[in-house]
């Protein structure tokens, strides 16, 4: 049997927290508990990238059981999305009253020493849901982290046309390694020393790509990915990167057994 992959990203700093997509609905109960485990009770901040089962559908029990601070979530309502997970999370935002916000493209956010800066969506209506992630820069010190979600390459184009500073010493590659993300053009403005790829072993579309793969290891970019290692903590005093897992290889996801 294939699944499908996942994606949620913990940050933390001092005693701030950002919890970045919420894994799919049957993952929900173990993104709590691992966040529980950490003593964490309150998120300072919640962003949903896009409202696709695998980035957002653990958000619920997330909600249900952490303090919110303030949550993101793009606009999508030219869509008209009706999924009943997604309206059950609509529900559950309206009953624990949490504060929430559409994000604004250059809008930047204190979080501790660090700033968060939105960059994309850039456009109010996309045919794909993936091009309204929200993407995100996060910087602490000298150190940079651009984060996907999972926007395709219309959505970079969008990015670099706003000239929009893209440069970040880590990139959370977009849509788990698809070849409808990480463009040349956007990899060479990226211009970053590690990568990290969020993609479950035998998922149903073989993520990631071949080609970024062979993209990745060509710009001699080490690779952290969730299918070999699974969870991956990195730390970084503004200064040094340190991971607590092994660079993985640059076989694509059809070729790792």
């Amino acid at each position: 049997m294939t699944l499908d992959s996942g994606d949620s990203v913990l940050y933390r700093q001092g005693d701030k927290n950002l919890l970045i997509d919420c894994g799919t609905r049957s993952k929900g109960d173990t993104i709590v508990k691992y966040i529980k485990d950490l003593g964490i009770t309150k998120l300072d901040y919640l962003i949903g990238t896009h409202p696709h089962d695998d980035h957002m559908g653990g958000m619920t029990k997330v909600i249900q059981n952490f303090d919110i601070g303030l949550l993101y979530m793009p606009d999508t309502t030219n869509n008209n999305i009706t999924t009943s997970w997604y309206i059950e999370l609509l529900n559950t935002i309206d009953e624990k009253k949490v504060e929430w916000k559409y994000p604004t493209v250059g809008e930047i956010i204190k979080f501790g020493d660090a700033d968060i800066q939105i960059l994309a969506p850039n456009s109010k209506e996309y045919d794909d849901l993936n091009n309204y992630s929200i993407v995100t820069m996060i910087t602490y010190g000298q150190v940079s982290i651009l984060s996907m979600g999972d926007a395709e390459n219309l959505s970079e184009n969008e990015i670099l046309n706003n000239r929009m500073d893209v440069e970040a010493q880590i990139l959370k590659v977009g849509h788990h390694g698809s070849n409808s993300s990480t463009s040349k053009t956007f990899l060479k403005a990226v211009n970053p020393q590690f990568a990290i790829i969020s993609a479950k072993i035998g998922n149903t579309y073989n993520h990631p790509t071949k080609s970024v793969m062979n993209l990745l290891k060509e710009n001699n970019i080490s690779v952290y990915r969730t299918d070999e290692s699974g969870t991956i903590i990195m730390t970084t005093n503004g200064k040094e990167i340190k991971f607590n897992k092994e660079p993985g290889d640059y076989l694509s996801g059809s070729e790792l057994t």
